[in-house]
């Protein structure tokens, strides 16, 4: 098959493909730059299945950078900026990578040869590499898991699975011509991987911001129809009221992503004006599984939503969700080893807990790796945690178990306010009981940490649990 950067550039000429603070970069363009990238990446002995590290922050030459790797068949492995160094190298033995591209010689690293964005944008346009080569079953990219409740795990993304990620996700949010998606989300994310492949299979713009300006005034300046956003964001694009008609008038399409969003910020949401959609993804599916249409009913948007075209999703008789289809992952990296978890059918077993209603709408409840026993009873954080997020004050909620002589465990939580006015603490325990019984209501309730550890975008639930039980213990 041809490049899809090569397709779009046919298809739609000198529409907007890249739009940053310094330049709008058309499809045509696009594909040009493409070509010369994945030439110069050849004359420095990247070839098919090249397995390349990437740490970089979200720029038009990241993007051109793994479009080019994907045209020589090579394996880009975006690794998140923020990692520790020994994080970094941690993951570049995990997938075996050959290289690393950086930015200004920001790291040392011992693991494999590095080299600078900039020296391979200095190329030259004498060569220029086929497009018409590629595979949509090839090897495309290896992205981290999150790694909140452990060793984030490398999931080897095909191109097939990319594309039709890209391609389900356009029949239910149109994204074509003359629309923008505002990349919010990191390139090592699935999340902001995906909003490329959108684009290029829809003719959308991909919007690059990083100033430091706030998420309205991205919007605004850029005048934004697509958003993906996770709860912070949301929030803060909620408490944000001197824009708000027209970014209401503006935006299209808000996908609603990551950490599960609590009914009032949806309720909020919709009286805001907003167009959202609630969704349910994970990377081993290359972003989105289920989301709510357009115009769906509030009820609905308490949901995740229907499968999209090319993927299936079931509940086990155990509760757990297994989904497969088109864009389910080639499995594991480890090493030169792909270990593959699926059952003989292809269903892939998420760890997620769930169910699914007379529509097909699909409601999550919590996953199989943080549940714990307190008293015989199980005990899900996901559940407490939304309970925490209906309180006035509340924007974020985590909740972890600590060690009891008598019940086994018992929920204790962290809970961050909002800016202007925090939670009372001491009140909160009371206001759960309208909530949930007695025996979910946490032990103690703490406020969150400064500079709490994330594991990706989500908190590392272990340091909480540690940190709560040090807490907990000079309490009692």
């Amino acid at each position: 098959m041809q490049c899809l950067v090569a397709q779009a550039a046919i298809l739609f000429g000198e529409a907007p493909a890249l739009i940053d603070s310094l330049q709008t970069v058309s499809y045509r363009e696009y594909d040009l730059r493409v070509a010369r990238i994945a030439q110069r990446l050849r004359d420095i002995g990247v070839d098919a299945e090249s397995r390349v590290g990437i740490v970089l922050p979200n720029s038009t030459d990241q993007i051109i950078l793994l479009m080019a790797l994907i045209r020589l068949r090579a394996i880009a492995c975006p690794i998140s900026s923020k990692s520790p160094q020994a994080g970094i190298e941690a993951c570049l033995r995990k997938v075996g990578a050959e290289l690393l591209i950086i930015e200004h010689k920001s790291l040392r690293i011992g693991t494999c040869r590095s080299i600078d964005i900039g020296d391979i944008a200095a190329g030259s346009d004498e060569h220029q590499i086929a497009d018409d080569d590629l595979s949509l079953d090839q090897p495309a990219m290896i992205i981290f898991t999150s790694g909140s409740t452990g060793e984030p795990k490398a999931v080897m993304l095909t191109l097939g699975n990319l594309y039709y990620s890209a391609q389900g996700s356009n029949q239910n949010i149109p994204f074509g011509p003359g629309d923008r998606w505002l990349l919010s989300l990191p390139l090592y994310h699935v999340g902001g991987l995906g909003i490329l492949f959108r684009a290029l299979t829809g003719g959308g713009a991909v919007v690059l911001d990083n100033s430091d300006s706030e998420l309205d005034g991205s919007i605004l300046r850029y005048e934004v129809t697509h958003l993906s956003l996770v709860l912070t964001q949301l929030h803060r694009l909620l408490s944000s009221v001197e824009h708000r008609r027209i970014i209401q008038r503006q935006l299209k399409a808000v996908l609603l992503g990551g950490s599960g969003i609590p009914p009032e910020l949806i309720r909020r949401s919709v009286e805001c004006g907003l167009p959202i959609h609630t969704s349910y993804g994970l990377t081993e599916m290359a972003s989105q599984v289920t989301t709510t249409p357009a115009l769906s009913p509030l009820e609905k948007l308490y949901t995740s939503g229907r499968a999209l075209p090319y993927r299936e999703l079931r509940v086990s008789k155990s509760g757990e969700i297994e989904v497969r289809g088109e864009t389910r992952f080639a499995g594991y990296v480890d090493g030169q080893s792909l270990i593959t978890s699926f059952d003989s059918d292809g269903w892939y077993a998420t760890g997620d807990i769930g169910s699914v209603d007379s529509e097909g709408c699909l409601t999550v409840i919590g996953r199989t790796d943080t549940m714990f026993i307190s008293g015989g009873e199980n005990i899900y954080p996901e559940e407490i945690e939304r309970a925490l997020q209906l309180i006035d004050g509340i924007v974020e909620a985590l909740v972890v178990p600590v060690p009891h002589p008598e019940y086994g465990f018992r929920p204790c939580a962290f809970v961050r306010g909002d800016q202007a006015s925090g939670p009372d603490l001491d009140g909160v325990r009371e206001r759960l009981s309208e909530f949930l019984p007695s025996y979910k209501i946490p032990d103690r309730i703490f406020t969150w940490p400064i500079g709490a550890v994330t594991a990706g975008f989500k908190p590392d639930r272990n340091s909480f649990r540690l940190l709560a039980q040090r807490l907990y213990s000079h309490s009692h």
